[in-house]
């Protein structure tokens, strides 16, 4: 959204104040102080009795007495504490200096005006922006770790609210980043927020005091009917849960050793009806610290009505995010809505790295979840199709497209198996590398770009050195390739696919690579002798525009997809008739031909680079002669 030029004014305004105070305050304590001086402008505008108006030209802030009288009326209008302020304003000089005390006081206050102007007038849509401005320079000022959401997903949140909620006044925003977006929900209800780093609370709900009364910091008393619940994106499990939740755990949260999750179990256990739970795609297919069993429960339970797949809405990460709405009025015949959001237009005139969706986005979003319709990007799944899938919720599995459709019934009408019928798997080899001068053995690793363009691998690029004691143990185990040999990338560049034209002497695939090496103890049982299993055949198929849908689908994650041993397994094989396996030897005979081909038109293009004219006139030059 385009700034107005009184937006552009007062933001301009908070920078330059920055500025004026960079280098005699750390970053929060400014940031402190600049948004104090804003409730200042809003909740004491004019001088009344002992305490100093922001707007007041007659009167100045001469003492630490009279700030005592300002902290004391905001502290009265907004219901927080606002002793934090005391240790920004120590900068303005030694104790007792009333000169330095004034002096700074005016000098901020006169550069703030715009701002002040702006929050005292009370126009929502400009307090927004001023407190987005604050949100983005806290976020940069704590880094990347410290993720901020994205402003059009509360937008959609807040109409889904509206809708289940239409005549309350109560929301729980939970959790960190349920608590820096509690500002989003506070323009119209009464917030309850819970934040184990009380500095963080008091400035986040300084920032909602902007906007101005009615508002009001609810106590967790009752349950209340709606819940924001974001909890931090963690890396491990040894955050104590206590800090982070107002709640007592029960038997069945205590079976989710995952924190994240725990914490929206928790959150919705403990609200009425509805609650947005914003995660990451690992929440949907994971089997890993209990979250398997958070996905169970919260199925079987019958809370899960939609999960929405999100573009990246966490600033500055790459991190794509999802939705998951939760319910307790849901009969037991409502299906469950996959939608897959993330492709959805994005506003180009934003600067790099900032994403903004149009409005017009968010309300087809909101239209496609209350019409639970079918279409290319939703899906409406039942329970049982899900508990068949061993609670797996990756929405791969259940948003098809009408191409996806087309090979769902191709393979019905043909002879499939799985691949573990027709290969031996063997896992990807992390070997240790070692650059010691004695007792090694150097091994041989084929990486992706060994696979050429049809496919094929007859080197490979790299050399390792491993200790000796380190190769004898694993004599005899080591995963060398073999003629024959397909190699598939099982993340990374999912879905590359080769095949092992030659002997290689003590090669091994590189860490990303899995070996299918085609079972051939299983041909005189499992297919007609005349058709027997041929790795050429397994590999056209693997790497044809089925083969490599059916490997997408199989995928899980979004920011690093990678492809499981299970679902590889797993993964369905067409078996070629005669008369196939016909064309495919000449696609083999014909791609060969042509990759010959391609290869002397580019030795003939890289000499004529290479000798330029120069040597082709010396040349004209002697035949002349």
């Amino acid at each position: 959204m385009k700034l107005t030029v009184d937006q552009k004014k007062a933001i301009d305004a908070i920078y330059i104040s920055m500025e004026s105070l960079r280098g005699s305050l750390e970053m929060h304590k400014m940031l402190d102080l600049i948004l104090f001086m804003l409730m200042w402008a809003k909740f004491a505008p004019q001088t009344n009795k002992s305490t100093i108006g922001f707007f007041d030209v007659l009167e100045t802030l001469e003492s630490i007495y009279q700030l005592e009288y300002i902290v004391g009326k905001l502290s009265q209008e907004t219901g927080l504490e606002m002793n934090f302020i005391y240790d920004s304003v120590k900068f303005f000089g030694p104790e007792g200096s009333l000169f330095s005390l004034s002096s700074n006081f005016e000098n901020l206050r006169g550069s703030l005006l715009p701002a002040a102007k702006l929050v005292a007038k009370g126009n929502k849509e400009d307090i927004d922006q001023i407190v987005g401005f604050f949100k983005e320079i806290t976020y940069d000022s704590l880094g990347k770790s410290s993720f901020e959401l994205n402003k059009e997903i509360l937008e959609f949140s807040n109409k889904i609210f509206n809708d289940v909620d239409p005549d309350g006044n109560e929301i729980n925003c939970l959790y960190p980043l349920g608590t820096s977006s509690a500002y989003y929900f506070a323009r119209t209800r009464n917030t309850f927020i819970y934040e184990n780093n009380k500095t963080l609370e008091e400035f986040n709900k300084g920032l909602i005091s902007l906007y101005g009364k009615p508002f009001k910091f609810e106590d967790y008393e009752d349950r209340k009917n709606i819940s924001f619940v974001a909890p931090p994106i963690l890396k491990n499990n040894s955050l104590n849960i206590q800090e982070y939740i107002p709640f007592e755990e029960d038997e069945e949260s205590n079976l989710i050793n995952d924190l994240h999750c725990k914490m929206i179990y928790l959150a919705h256990e403990n609200t009425l009806n509805t609650s947005i739970a914003i995660t990451t795609s690992g929440t949907l297919f994971s089997k890993s610290n209990g979250i398997n069993f958070f996905r169970k429960r919260i199925i079987e339970k019958n809370w899960l009505d939609a999960i929405i797949l999100l573009p990246q809405i966490f600033a500055g990460s790459g991190i794509s995010g999802v939705m998951l709405i939760l319910k307790k009025d849901r009969s037991q015949k409502d299906k469950i809505q996959f939608i897959d959001f993330s492709d959805c237009e994005k506003d180009s005139n934003v600067k790099r790295g900032k994403l903004v969706i149009p409005s017009k986005e968010i309300e087809t979003l909101f239209k496609t979840y209350k019409k639970k319709k079918k279409s290319n990007i939703s899906s409406l799944v039942s329970i049982d199709e899900i508990k068949s899938n061993d609670y797996n919720l990756n929405h791969k599995r259940y948003i098809l497209s009408d191409e996806d459709i087309e090979i769902i019934n191709l393979m019905e009408e043909r002879e499939v198996f799985p691949l573990s019928t027709l290969v031996d798997i063997k896992r990807p080899f992390n070997v240790p590398s070692f650059t010691s001068k004695s007792g090694w053995e150097e091994l041989n690793v084929v990486l992706l770009n060994d696979i050429n363009y049809i496919g094929e691998i007859t080197t490979a690029s790299k050399k390792i050195k491993v200790k000796k004691a380190l190769f004898n143990k694993f004599e005899g185990h080591w995963p060398y390739l073999e003629k024959d040999d397909i190699v598939i990338s099982i993340k990374g560049t999912l879905g590359k696919v080769g095949i092992v034209k030659r002997d290689m002497d003590r090669t091994l695939p590189g860490p990303s690579l899995c070996v299918l090496r085609p079972n051939y103890t299983l041909k005189k049982t499992m297919h007609d002798p005349e058709s027997p299993l041929n790795p050429e055949n397994l590999f056209q198929f693997l790497r044809s525009a089925i083969g490599q849908k059916l490997i997408r689908k199989s995928s899980q994650g979004e920011d690093n997809s990678f492809i499981s041993i299970d679902e590889l397994k797993n993964l369905s094989i067409i078996f070629p008739t005669l008369e196939e396996k016909e064309n495919a030897n000449k696609i083999t005979k014909r791609s060969q031909e042509l990759l010959k081909s391609i290869e002397k038109m580019r030795l003939e293009l890289d000499e004529g680079i290479y000798n330029g004219w120069l040597q082709i006139e010396k040349k004209d030059k002697e035949e002349k002669e």
